[in-house]
């Protein structure tokens, strides 16, 4: 199982490099609204009475900015799909640990049963083989004794007849020492395959071992650096969701200023419109005064014209009709008048509004200026938190790496060194080989001596005379055959304790390989801890 380096470092980069992005961006659409908010301040003069509830409702929208802000960023997305991503992984390391722990579970159940079972086989064979070859040689010694207690005075052919009778025997008994060495071959060559059985699988419950305690190392070391990316991440996202915040806040400021100024400009058009109807109206006023004048002349020039006799009549009548006139039209003026006072009021009023509303607005826009220098000095210490992250990532990684080369040299090492145990043990193994060669090469000398002991008994049926010495020089030669049988089974048994011994120093080796291997994971934990303290 290869546990190498994930894309979540590259995925946690271009977040942050997209971070900047949108940081940097944010920043300059920002002066480029406070600016053009400034110069619509300087061009636009007016603004009505409603304004002083949007105000309020302004400082209340302001408020109300501090509130949370959904996740709908892409980054956030990319953030999302990289956690995903992790999971999976760490779903499939744990699957496949969990199927290493099962096979072992497996292997150790089994294992036990199948050293037992071979080495019931393996006593079985030897007590079997052991009595067989004893009785074999129960029945060698009672044919010497035969013959050596044989009469040589009997008749020829009683001798003819035991000879038949030895002969038959020896023929048993070869045919016994053939299926003896046969089963002695096949007992060898299973033994050997059962030790080397046993060794692969010492082999393999130690390599097996060395995974699970590899596989608990990476396993930390995953969760150590799965932590410190997820702090990361959620660094990043706290981030990300101030700069939406502020995104946000910046866009209904746009809302606002533009509101504002669709505001102002309404209020110009009705100004524009009212200064439009107030000349209107006088300039009507002054046309009906002049057409009153020029009426009045008219008909005062006709009377005294038409009405010269009746001058007293007349001149009465025309002093009331211009004192009439002269009433109206003072009531006139003083109605238009009153009316040009209301409006010159009325001006006042909307020129005191739109002053007042030009101090708001200056005021918020220095409320603004103020709000975007604090997320400005938000900004800074946000990217210096990042920096400060970036550095943590770095080294963390740096070390991480320096501990995972270390291990793999000492996995080496260890590997180099179970290699040369291996080729030790080969070498043990063909020295087997060759006593085992040895022995059947004495069991052919056995079958050679039994049928040189066959001539010989057969020379010594025709020359009584030389039995007794041929007797004597089997006798011997059975004793020296014993003697190197006895001879072989020390050196076998000295060499079967010669491998206990090397197994048992390699399993102490691979004990203290594993204490230090565990030393050397305490003290890469202990290490990560003081980094994240």
């Amino acid at each position: 199982m290869d546990f190498r380096k994930s894309d979540s470092p590259d995925e946690y980069y271009k977040a942050v490099h997209q971070l900047k992005q949108f940081l940097s961006e944010s920043d300059s659409s920002d002066q480029q609204i406070y600016r053009s908010g400034l110069k619509a301040s300087e061009i636009r003069c007016d603004l009505s009475s409603s304004e002083n509830s949007e105000t309020k409702s302004l400082s209340a929208r302001k408020a109300l900015f501090k509130s949370p802000v959904p996740k709908k960023s892409g980054l956030l997305i990319e953030g999302n799909s990289s956690d995903y991503i992790l999971t999976g992984m760490i779903q499939r390391q744990i699957i496949y640990i969990k199927a290493l722990e099962k096979e072992v579970s497996f292997y150790r159940k089994q294992v036990p049963g199948i050293i037992s079972e071979a080495k019931v086989m393996i006593s079985n064979e030897e007590s079997n083989r052991m009595g067989q070859a004893n009785v074999v040689t129960q029945r060698l010694f009672s044919l010497i004794d035969t013959i050596s207690n044989a009469k040589f005075s009997v008749s020829h052919e009683s001798c003819e007849i035991q000879r038949k009778k030895v002969l038959q025997d020896l023929a048993g008994a070869q045919q016994q020492i053939q299926v003896l060495n046969q089963q002695w071959t096949e007992h060898t060559c299973w033994n050997g395959q059962n030790k080397s059985k046993t060794s692969e699988d010492i082999n393999i419950s130690r390599e097996k071992s060395e995974l699970l305690s590899t596989v608990n190392m990476l396993r930390s070391t995953v969760s150590g650096l799965q932590q410190r990316e997820a702090d990361a991440l959620r660094q990043v996202q706290q981030s990300v969701e101030v700069a939406e915040q502020a995104q946000l806040e910046r866009v209904q400021m746009e809302s606002e200023v533009r509101r504002l100024v669709s505001l102002v400009e309404q209020h110009e058009q009705q100004i524009t419109t009212l200064n439009a109807d107030h000349s209107r109206r006088l300039q009507e006023e002054r046309t009906r005064w002049e057409l009153k004048q020029v009426i009045l002349f008219t008909l005062a020039f006709l009377l005294k014209l038409v009405i010269l006799a009746e001058q007293t009549s007349a001149l009465k009548r025309e002093r009331d009709l211009r004192d009439e006139a002269l009433t109206r039209l003072s009531l006139d003026l003083e109605q238009s008048q009153r009316n040009e006072a209301v409006l010159k009021n009325e001006i006042q009023i909307k020129t005191n509004l739109l002053d007042s509303s030009r101090q708001d607005f200056q005021r918020q826009i220095s409320q603004m200026q103020s709000e975007q220098g604090r997320l400005a000095g938000q900004q800074a210490e946000l990217q210096r938190r990042l920096g400060e992250a970036e550095l943590r990532a770095d080294l963390n990684c740096k070390a991480a790496e320096q501990e995972a080369n270390s291990v793999r040299v000492e996995a080496e090492f260890l590997r180099r060194k179970i290699d040369l145990l291996t080729k030790e043990a080969e070498n043990r193994k063909q020295d087997y080989d060759k006593a085992i060669k040895e022995l059947e090469q004495r069991n052919l000398e056995l079958h050679l001596a039994a049928s040189q002991r066959e001539d010989e008994r057969v020379q010594a049926v025709k020359s009584g005379s030389q039995a007794s010495s041929l007797v004597k020089y089997l006798e011997q030669r059975e004793v020296s055959l014993l003697h190197s049988l006895q001879e072989t089974r020390k050196q076998h048994d000295e060499k079967c304790r010669e491998m206990t011994t090397i197994i048992d120093e390699q399993r102490s080796i691979i004990q203290t390989l594993k204490e230090e291997y565990a030393a050397l994971i305490e003290d890469f934990q202990k290490s990560l801890v003081t980094n994240d303290s």
